[in-house]
């Protein structure tokens, strides 16, 4: 009987072993040159014993002899080892007595990595183990750089399916999108689903007007040459209407080329802004507003006289607020009267239209209610302003009180010609205003 050399172990950690054979003498053989080199044997002597033990638990290695007794045979239990769904991380060494051809290719289509011939010589078994061993480190690292990889992409997948922003590709030769993540039901309204299924209309939603523009007459149709590309990632800001509101979005996308030069491809990002645009959108208004009544306390500080004090701060009203006509009444609680001190963006002069309104006329109603009023039916309105104030013909009355404390003093009045619905940054910049003239009225003697 061979002895088996002294080798060095393959590692501290080894490896488990299924040792099939069923004489005895090969089967110590064996396993006494395996576990010289550091590994952990299981042996059995049929091919029933081994296929139980491989259900059990998968072994990295297996040396198995041909000639095994049980219900199937050694070529046929390689095969089930294969046919497992992890089987091929397995390295299947043969040890065979039969050496024609046609056995060994058979053995080789088996599924087999490696054979050695009967009568076995140790030190060739030792060199065709470390051709194994290292062949079970490769299946390892290849298994190992799988499961990253595996993991890598499920934290991919994790990160699309639940980032806010919307990352989509889409190919313009044929007119065809890629993929779309499921943040497009939120951000857009539509599900990324349905974008895909119908694969139309998706234009709209994830390019932005000036894109489709750009693109509109190579979606589907021959690409864009390389001088027509912009050189890095294009950033648009426009609106879509979700849910019957409208909503800012920002959209970057850059175009690449694929196929010889030709552009068949669009990737891009499209995220929702709005709360970023309202925040832009409310300070910008603060600095006007702020800058509006640095001017009016400007303009009435500087100005010679009252009356011209006046007028400059109401041209600078309407210049902030966008309205063409603006005028300014003051209240007399002894005689509950309003009197029409300035008006500007007409030509009347406020001493022939007269200083008397109706009952319920606008700014009485303010006057009473002591709170900024939104007249937006003409029909309601126009009738109870004074008639040379009907033309050209109102459309729009914002009135505001001229507090002082809890004093009224009087209101301030902005008229349009244009039909519009005033939003809530307009009444508080006609508020601000309101109360700055009224600040300044004690300076004017009024």
């Amino acid at each position: 009987m061979n002895e088996p050399p002294k080798t060095v172990p393959h590692g501290a950690g080894g490896l488990d072993v299924l040792l099939v054979e069923d004489n005895p003498s090969d089967r110590w053989l064996y396993a006494e040159v395996l576990e010289s080199r550091g590994h952990r044997v299981e042996a059995v002597a049929d091919t029933d014993s081994a296929w139980a033990a491989f259900q059990e638990r998968s072994f990295p290695l297996v040396l198995l002899d041909l000639g095994l007794p049980g219900s199937m045979g050694g070529l046929d239990l390689c095969r089930r080892i294969r046919g497992l769904p992890e089987g091929d991380r397995t390295v299947v060494l043969v040890v065979t007595g039969q050496t024609e051809p046609t056995t060994l290719e058979e053995v080789l289509d088996a599924g087999a990595d490696d054979y050695v011939e009967k009568p076995v010589d140790v030190a060739l078994l030792s060199i065709r183990l470390a051709v194994a061993e290292r062949s079970v480190s490769r299946q390892e690292e290849r298994a190992r750089a799988r499961e990253a990889l595996h993991q890598a992409s499920q934290r991919l997948s994790t990160l699309f399916n639940n980032l806010g922003d919307v990352f989509f590709s889409a190919e313009l030769d044929p007119d065809r999108l890629l993929q779309v993540s499921p943040a497009s039901g939120t951000v857009l309204g539509v599900e990324s689903e349905e974008l895909l299924e119908r694969n139309e209309g998706w234009q709209d939603l994830l390019l932005p007007p000036e894109a489709r523009s750009r693109l509109g007459s190579h979606l589907g149709q021959a690409a864009l040459t390389a001088d027509d590309l912009p050189r890095h990632p294009v950033v648009h800001l426009y609106t879509v209407r979700v849910d019957g509101a409208e909503r800012w979005v920002q959209a970057t996308y850059r175009i690449t080329e694929e196929r010889g030069g030709q552009t068949t491809r669009v990737d891009g990002m499209v995220a929702d802004v709005s709360d970023r645009r309202r925040a832009q959108v409310e300070l910008a208004s603060r600095n006007r507003e702020l800058e509006a009544l640095a001017r009016i306390s400007e303009q009435i500080l500087s100005s010679p006289g009252s009356a011209e004090a006046l007028a400059a701060a109401l041209d600078e009203v309407r210049r902030a607020t966008g309205f063409p006509i603006a005028y300014l009444e003051r209240w007399h609680p002894q005689d509950r009267r309003l009197v029409l001190e300035m008006l500007r963006g007409l030509e009347a002069d406020p001493r022939t239209i007269g200083s008397e309104g109706p009952e319920d006329s606008p700014s009485r109603v303010v006057v009473s209610g002591g709170a900024p009023r939104s007249f937006t039916d003409p029909r309601d309105f126009a009738r109870r302003i004074h008639p040379s104030l009907r033309d050209p013909e109102p459309r729009l009355l914002l009135v505001f009180p001229l507090q002082r404390g809890t004093e009224v003093l009087g209101t301030l009045s902005l008229l349009h010609t244009e039909p519009a619905r005033p939003d809530g940054g307009l009444i508080r910049l006609g508020t601000a205003l309101a109360t700055s003239l009224a600040l300044h009225m004690a300076h004017l003697e009024l």
